[in-house]
């Protein structure tokens, strides 16, 4: 089975063919006419072969796809060498591991810049899986991988040998390699909410790499370039060094060469020298920082004209170009320095003078629309910021007259700005001369500038450029095209590019249960006594109209222990109680997660404590070990508190059945002051079976005699024996210390009744 081998176009059109086709230049016996566009707003103006963005937008599939590769920088889908292979599983997933082997680049060099998955770029992380490659960071990490051959790999891939060497249907095998080709092999993990379906990738590529002259020391460059020796060629986004390399010729993995074929004799270096310096040239970027002048991109499709794509990346450096004799010259940017000076007497006054001082209105333009690909937005096709000048504008009589320009190889929103600006203001330089002047003029080639001084015109060492030239092979007179230029239309005003606007889908946030609270509660008997401690969860039912459930978990707040969870389908009601696993008066924590198709997560811890409802006599049969009753007052009480008679708690141990008793154990810390005694009581008061309470008797007295300042801890004890409908004990002050407001004479008092007889 061959490995990634899509049709190859079987075109290699000549540049030289493609623009006399194209009527982009034109020739007659050398030098006998030569001509070059009017100016670079109008070579934006033309028309483009491809719509602006990503070429490649949707992995392709099939075997009838032209090769392809990126020239200097630009993304691509790429082209799927099989349908997307599974294997493995993961969590009880069959099948848990979707592959994909994707080819980005049918000549070897190109590398991978950015990574894109459903619309949104990726960060490659510094760790990788041994088997599926690089891991990425952030909501995919652990679910993706990416591995990049670069075209120079002679065996194949291990983990698609090991993985799918018995695959039913393709199985992958030792000759499937890939010479020469750029590809990536894409790995994901089961998901659901990562992959919710088949991912979408896109691979933002560096381009291959490109010979550039300037760092050739042969040739008078200063580096190790060598056009003999590919491998010491080197990644770029000059866009003059791509055009160079179209014009050389690009040769394609049959051998064949798509471009030009010129000899490297054809391109004057001098003038390419100065282009490709001219696109480098720092600028700033709007933005506080700065960046080369003039940057391009194009994902080159073989079945494209050369001459079409070198137009486009003509476009991203204001370039023109000429053929001079059989050579190529080029001029980006600013004119040149002037080679020659005219004067009015230099002028061949027997032959007719042209002047054309201004457009048509239906060529005239004072602003400039723009479309170009937006990395940020998923290289997709945007629209620059508008390019206006309201004094253009007043000039052409109110009128608003906009070029749409479409600049497809350059990515860059900061320079689709410059490029406007630019084009406006050169388009604005309305003159335009066509005169005869004599043979010294004849060293003049299309593209050079001239600086003219004419007292008819008013013109003092005023730059214009060669556009035409026409020579008379019988009198060796040049008649030459001119029109007016300025350097100050590259010399950028402060042109903040457009911020960058996500183009990614709004997902909403997982679902979660806002409305959700939980409260101590007590659970009640048929007489309404609080008989058990819980808690009571409560939550909106409008806020979860699309559930079929509510999960819930319960954990002790001090130790996180989960201590109860459960569900219910009984969404509708709004709220549950949880009594099972729950003990008294203690902080519990409680979270929900609804339960439905769309994405959903835990909610927030939400805290609330039981209720001291304890174990009370109804729950305690006949026989058991013991009921317990306890009065803990842990004080301190301090002397303005306690006035003589004050209450200080009551216990009641309801009805005593007959043949049932308990002990009485009493404790407390008293102390006096240095003027006056301390006196409490512990009494009870009963009710008889079928009558009223008793009086408030006394049972103990606990005191201390004036003067004794120190804690001092007292007891008691006794017991109930009888039968009762109720039976009550109170604390009571009855004399209290004399010392200031503040001072404390009373704590930690105890009273604990034990049943001990049936």
């Amino acid at each position: 089975m061959a490995f990634l081998a899509p049709a190859i176009a079987t075109i290699a059109t000549t540049v030289g063919a493609a623009f006399a086709e194209g009527g982009f230049f034109t020739t007659f016996f050398g030098r006998i006419l030569l001509a070059v566009a009017s100016s670079a707003l109008q070579m934006m103006l033309a028309p483009k072969p491809k719509a602006p963005g990503i070429k490649t937008k949707v992995t392709q599939t099939g075997g009838t796809n032209p090769c392809a590769f990126p020239l200097l920088k630009y993304m691509t889908a790429g082209t799927h060498v099989c349908p997307p292979m599974s294997q493995g599983s993961a969590g009880g997933h069959p099948n848990a591991y979707l592959t994909y082997v994707v080819i980005l680049s049918d000549i070897p060099g190109a590398s991978l810049s950015r990574l894109q998955v459903n619309g949104e770029y990726v960060t490659l992380a510094g760790t990788s899986h041994p088997d599926y490659g690089q891991n990425v960071t952030g909501t995919m990490a652990n679910n993706l991988w990416i591995k990049v051959y670069d075209g120079s790999q002679t065996t194949a891939d291990p983990m698609l040998l090991t993985k799918f060497g018995s695959y039913p249907e393709r199985p992958w095998s030792s000759d499937m390699i890939g010479r020469g080709l750029v590809y990536a092999i894409v790995t994901f993990k089961y998901k659901r909410k990562v992959f919710p379906g088949l991912p979408r990738v896109r691979f933002e590529m560096n381009g291959i790499p490109l010979y550039d002259p300037r760092k050739d020391s042969t040739v008078g460059g200063s580096g190790a370039h060598r056009w003999a020796t590919p491998s010491t060629w080197e990644q770029t986004v000059n866009p003059v060094v791509g055009i160079y390399n179209v014009m050389r010729g690009i040769t394609l993995p049959d051998g064949s060469v798509w471009g030009g074929k010129l000899p490297a004799d054809d391109l004057p270096l001098a003038s390419w020298f100065a282009a490709m310096n001219e696109c480098d040239v720092s600028t700033s970027n709007g933005a506080g920082g700065f960046e080369p002048q003039f940057r391009a991109g194009w994902e080159v499709t073989v079945d494209d004209e050369p001459a079409d794509v070198i137009s486009e990346l003509l476009k991203a450096c204001t370039g023109q170009m000429a053929e001079v004799g059989g050579y190529w010259k080029i001029r980006v940017g600013a004119p040149g320095v002037p080679v020659m000076s005219l004067t009015d007497a230099d002028i061949v006054v027997s032959r007719d003078r042209n002047f054309h001082p201004f457009p048509t209105f239906a060529s005239s333009y004072n602003g400039a629309h723009a479309t170009y690909p937006d990395p940020e937005s998923g290289w997709e096709a945007k629209d620059a910021l508008p390019y206006y000048v309201p004094a253009y504008e007043a000039a052409d009589g109110g009128q608003r007259l906009v070029a749409d320009l479409n600049m497809s190889a350059v990515p860059y929103p900061a320079q689709v700005r410059r490029l406007m600006f630019a084009g406006v203001e050169e388009e604005r330089r309305f003159r335009r001369h066509d005169a005869t002047l004599p043979p010294d003029f004849a060293l003049l080639e299309p593209l050079d500038s001239l600086s003219w001084t004419s007292t008819e015109n008013g013109y003092t060492t005023k730059t214009f450029e060669v556009s035409g030239l026409t020579e008379d092979p019988m009198t060796a007179l040049q008649r030459v095209m001119v029109r007016e230029r300025n350097a100050a239309d590259f010399s950028y005003p402060s042109l903040p590019a457009p911020a960058a606007i996500s183009i990614l889908a709004v997902i909403p946030a997982d679902q979660t249960v806002p409305s959700f609270n939980v409260a101590g509660v007590s659970i009640t008997d048929a007489t309404g006594a609080n008989r058990r401690p819980a808690l009571e969860l409560t939550w909106d039912p409008e806020d979860l109209i699309d559930a079929t459930g509510l999960q819930w978990e319960i954990r002790v707040q001090a130790t996180g222990v989960v201590v109860a969870r459960g569900s219910t389908h009984d969404v509708g009601t709004g709220s549950l109680l949880v009594s099972e696993g729950l003990v008294a008066n203690t902080a519990y924590e409680a979270r929900p997660q609804s339960v439905t198709e769309m994405p959903s997560v835990w909610g927030s811890w939400d805290s609330a404590t039981t209720p001291n409802t304890l174990i009370s006599r109804p729950d305690v049969g006949d026989g058991a070990i013991s009921d317990q009753f306890q009065l803990a007052l842990s004080g301190p009480y301090d002397r303005a508190a306690t006035p003589d008679g004050t209450v200080l708690g009551t216990l009641s141990i309801g009805a005593i059945p007959p043949g049932n008793g308990y002990r009485r154990f009493t404790s407390l810390w008293i102390r006096a002051s240095a003027g006056n005694n301390a006196k409490v009581q512990l009494q009870s008061r009963k009710k008889e079976e079928g009558g009223a309470w008793s009086a408030w008797t006394l049972i103990t007295e606990f005191s201390l005699a004036s003067g004794v300042t120190t804690w001092d801890q007292q007891s008691d004890q006794g017991g109930i024996a009888g039968s009762y409908d109720d039976w009550e004990y109170r604390w009571i002050t009855t004399a209290r210390p004399g010392s200031g407001a503040g001072y404390d004479w009373l704590r930690g008092m105890y009273l604990t009744l034990t049943k001990v007889t049936k």
